[in-house]
């Protein structure tokens, strides 16, 4: 039996864990907008505010809405906690700010259908700001580490 050649320094596990999950009815998601997700009653739901637990990222690749039927519709969900994905601001920030928010954590809001990093907000703390783009007036954010999967089966 040959010994597998482990690279010390790479991750293990390299490429994202998508998984096929049901969603919610009526669920709304922008292509320039976040798409982060939780778990409820079995079904993928937008993230909020309040929301103190997220699962993953929908991979939409466009505007699309759900059906009204929770359960009909599927979505492949990305789990990977450390991907970084570009969403929208809620309030208007500055370099400065910018560069003081780097490590920061926040919550997640809605308004309009639209998900925003909420850089005003630290209540939840689901996200962790990574970057940005003050021309844009987005957030490179990953989902806290901390905030993921926490629900015990019991």
């Amino acid at each position: 039996m040959s010994k597998k050649k482990v690279k010390l320094g790479s991750p293990i596990f390299a490429n994202p864990f998508y998984i096929k999950c049901p969603v919610a009815a009526s669920q709304v998601f922008y292509r320039r907008s976040g798409h982060f997700v939780y778990i409820s009653s079995g079904n993928v739901t937008v993230a909020d505010s309040g929301t103190g637990e997220l699962f993953g990222w929908a991979l939409t690749g466009k505007n699309y809405t759900s059906s009204s039927t929770a359960g009909a519709d599927t979505l492949t969900i990305d789990t990977n906690p450390f991907h970084v994905w570009e969403i929208p601001a809620r309030d208007t920030f500055t370099a400065a700010n910018l560069k003081a928010y780097i490590g920061d954590t926040c919550d997640l809001e809605v308004s309009s259908s639209i998900q925003y990093a909420d850089n005003g907000e630290s209540n939840e703390d689901t996200i962790v700001i990574v970057g940005g783009d003050v021309d844009e007036q987005t957030l490179y954010v990953h989902m806290n580490p901390n905030k993921c999967y926490q629900t015990g089966i019991a």
